[in-house]
């Protein structure tokens, strides 16, 4: 009964969203938490963190026809940064989700590199992008504008905040959709620049 069926879908629909919801506002009550904490800093390697969240992902990423791909282009060296690595997995895989989210069935690359004394990791996909017009809106706690567009990017932009880094919208190089740019003060260990 086609009925029932979209029925069935639109609850689904809804119950992903309320998980989603759910899991943003666990992101933020955690990275709250844990700002008050400097004890959890550690040096930790972006490009390992990446790696690893790109292959646990790569499964689900493949039955949903996304093709993930991380372009690391520092081999000779590590990214190394001082920060949480429970915030920082959750800021990359928050950005990976909504990368894709927006670019389902499509392409996401996720690169990496050294850019004045600061490690940089893009999150690009092939969804629809990003008004530049809202791009400040969706990096706020309140953002103001289209339904779809939640806490992530502004809990994303808090996280790389309280490390000393940046978040922006950016044009992107490689696909058609929208570009993320992280960037984080690499620390003296992995910084050769």
């Amino acid at each position: 009964d086609p009925v029932k069926r979209e029925l069935l879908n639109d609850a689904a629909t809804s119950a992903y969203d309320l998980s989603h919801l759910i899991d943003q506002l666990l992101l933020m009550s955690r990275a709250r938490a844990r700002r008050a904490d400097q004890a959890k800093f550690e040096i930790i390697d972006l490009g390992e963190v990446l790696a690893d969240i790109m292959r646990e992902d790569a499964p689900v990423s493949a039955r949903a026809g996304l093709e993930l791909e991380l372009e690391q282009n520092e081999p000779e060296s590590s990214l190394f940064v001082a920060a949480d690595t429970v915030l920082i997995e959750g800021l990359f895989q928050n950005l990976l989700d909504n990368a894709k989210r927006y670019a389902a069935p499509g392409n996401v690359v996720v690169s990496t590199h050294r850019e004045s004394g600061n490690a940089v990791v893009i999150f690009q996909d092939d969804g629809p992008g990003i008004d530049p017009g809202v791009a400040d809106a969706a990096f706020s706690r309140h953002p103001q504008f289209a339904v779809g567009h939640g806490l992530g990017l502004a809990i994303c932009a808090d996280i790389a905040r309280h490390f000393g880094g940046s978040i922006a919208l950016v044009k992107s190089h490689k696909l058609k959709g929208a570009a993320i740019k992280v960037c984080l003060p690499l620390c003296h260990q992995g910084d050769n620049d």
